[in-house]
């Protein structure tokens, strides 16, 4: 018999966190639609110089610096409170349902930005068309705190116009992944 109660792990907190509007919306719909046309190489490190893994060392580095840098600045550390005073196993269940949310959005965010909509804008104005892609994430990070929005906006100019050069989105796609997967940490550990 078909039940349209949800069965017991849909109620786990990692799941229920799991945005799946986004998932759909911002990574499958798109890349549904892209495949008759991907560029596969987008998606490789075989083109990678040594300077391109500087930068993701750099880029590492610097995410890391910065989610560390919230404890010093009051508007970070109001936007991103820790959770030490919680006790371990919360911290964990929290880090998890962050790390599931996380996994929700985040490849789609950086294959919309940085292959679909990137792509599409350099094709239509060639010269600035890539700019469009750190502006619309700037916009949206307007909900952050100042110097946050500013860090971002850095790091996008910096990313998308090497995912342009290069034509690959692997690399902010890492340093991407690498911010929130710290930021998550840093939040349930260290902050």
């Amino acid at each position: 018999m078909l039940s349209l109660v949800p069965p017991d792990w849909t109620r786990l907190r990692g799941i229920r966190s799991f945005d799946l509007y986004k998932f759909l919306l911002w990574f499958v719909v798109p890349f549904c639609c892209s495949l008759r046309h991907m560029e596969w190489s987008w998606f490789s490190i075989r083109t990678w110089k040594r300077r391109d893994w500087m930068l993701l060392l750099l880029m590492i580095l610097v995410g890391g610096v910065a989610v560390l840098s919230i404890q010093v600045f009051p508007s970070l550390k109001q936007q991103y409170p820790g959770l030490g005073h919680l006790p371990l196993q919360e911290r964990f269940l929290r880090g998890l349902a962050a790390l599931s949310w996380t996994a929700s959005w985040l490849m789609g965010w950086e294959f919309l930005h940085r292959y679909v909509l990137l792509r599409a804008a350099a094709r239509k104005f060639p010269r600035f068309g890539w700019f469009i892609v750190p502006v619309s994430e700037v916009v949206y990070h307007l909900q952050k705190p100042p110097l946050e929005a500013v860090g971002m906006a850095v790091f996008s100019v910096l990313l998308t116009w090497w995912s342009l050069k290069r034509r690959n989105l692997l690399l902010p796609f890492i340093a991407h992944l690498f911010v929130e997967v710290f930021l998550i940490a840093a939040l349930a550990f260290l902050l």
